[in-house]
């Protein structure tokens, strides 16, 4: 599916839940993507990042969708016909996610309540770029599933997640780039061959990484007992995608831009972020080179590698790229200021005008009218006439 039926799909959702009663029995909304298949598809049963839980819920959530777009079990529900807890059917889910089993499309609200959420289940793993389109906050749901989830295998999966879409960027790889129909029947093709091979691995851990991985949590976990800030540390260290200005030539969705920058930047110190951007921009407008760039996020991952090695310095056409920045930053501040003192000047303009009409209307009621004055004159001689007659 392309972008448009994807948002199709995700607002007929949304219309089925916005216009359900308020006491229906449900948490959300449901879209079944993919073609007609078992319950359990036999690449789950060999997907490390699933896990027995996960693999009973999915099994039951496409047992109940009876059409295309289908109400959600609300959680009491499936406590009523699964054999699990309310919290470890919330871990379930949220491990599907993680495998691209599931995605979150979105919350709807309505008069400021949540009416209940847009959930899509697949009949295989999406990709990277695929999942991004359901579920815009896939990649935050990695950080802060690797960081701050309590169950230890939700973490060893994020954190597996995480590292495998690295070692693709790191690779030369373009896990972000839509994956063409040929691809996808070549990986089709692969599951349906071997389930448990190479085709089943969807950027998650391997075995070989689980016993790594365990370590590096069960040492996450004593760092963060160890300090008063718990977990919050890791994620205010965290690069800030959206404070980056990428090269225009990268024609990247927001959400792209967050992978590459969580992929390529989880390490690089926050101050040499932008130059390396600004590097890759110098080399892509720079025509004297003897070949383009044909993979500039192969080209950024290597000048990140020169970076950590401290062997990074950026060119001159880096630092004019960052000059005009500057500049172009000094006259916007510049413009805003002259505006805000306009606006300051008009706000106490009007307040001046808004004071001295008030002082005018107070002088009119305190100043007493002509009418006013006679009668008042008039009442002071009718007490004098009666004070001397008494």
């Amino acid at each position: 599916m392309d972008r448009t039926q994807i948002e199709s799909a995700i607002d007929n959702a949304r219309q089925m839940l916005v216009l359900s009663p308020s006491d229906s029995p449900s948490s959300g909304v449901m879209i079944k993507m993919g073609q007609q298949f078992q319950l359990s598809p036999i690449a789950m049963l060999y997907d490390q990042a699933v896990g027995s839980h996960a693999l009973h819920v999915y099994i039951y959530l496409r047992s109940v969708l009876d059409t295309d777009i289908s109400p959600m079990p609300t959680y009491d529900a499936m406590e009523e016909q699964i054999p699990l807890s309310r919290a470890t059917i919330a871990t379930a889910i949220t491990r599907l996610r993680i495998a691209r089993w599931m995605a979150k499309c979105m919350t709807v609200r309505e008069s400021g309540r949540v009416k209940g959420s847009v959930y899509a289940i697949f009949d295989q793993p999406l990709g990277l770029y695929e999942i991004s389109l359901f579920d815009p906050d896939y990649i935050d749901l990695l950080e802060t599933s690797a960081c701050t989830h309590r169950s230890l295998g939700v973490r060893e999966a994020a954190t597996g997640a995480l590292e495998r879409i690295r070692d693709m960027i790191a690779a030369g790889e373009r896990p972000y780039a839509p994956e063409s129909h040929i691809d996808l029947l070549e990986r089709q093709a692969a599951l349906a061959a071997d389930p448990a091979g190479p085709g089943a691995e969807i950027y998650y851990a391997t075995p070989q990484k689980q016993a790594r991985l365990a370590r590096k949590a069960r040492r996450r976990r004593q760092a963060e007992d160890a300090s008063d800030q718990g977990p919050a540390v890791a994620l205010e260290t965290s690069p800030s995608p959206d404070a980056l200005i990428w090269p225009e030539g990268l024609r990247l969705t927001v959400q792209h831009k967050k992978i590459i920058a969580k992929a390529v930047f989880h390490d690089i110190d926050p101050d040499l972020q932008q130059p390396l951007l600004d590097q890759l921009a110098a080399a892509m407008r720079n025509k004297q080179r003897p070949e383009p760039i044909r993979d500039p996020i192969a080209y950024l991952s290597g000048l990140a590698k020169r970076a950590r090695n401290g062997e990074f310095a950026p060119s001159s056409g880096a630092l004019r790229i960052a000059a005009d920045r500057d500049r172009t930053e000094q006259d916007k501040q510049k413009q805003k200021e002259i505006k805000d003192a306009h606006l300051a000047r008009l706000k106490r303009l009007d307040a001046a005008r808004k004071a001295a009409a008030q002082n005018k209307h107070n002088e009119v009621r305190r100043k007493p009218s002509p009418a006013g004055l006679e009668q008042l004159e008039k009442a002071r001689r009718e007490l004098k006439v009666k004070r001397r007659l008494v």
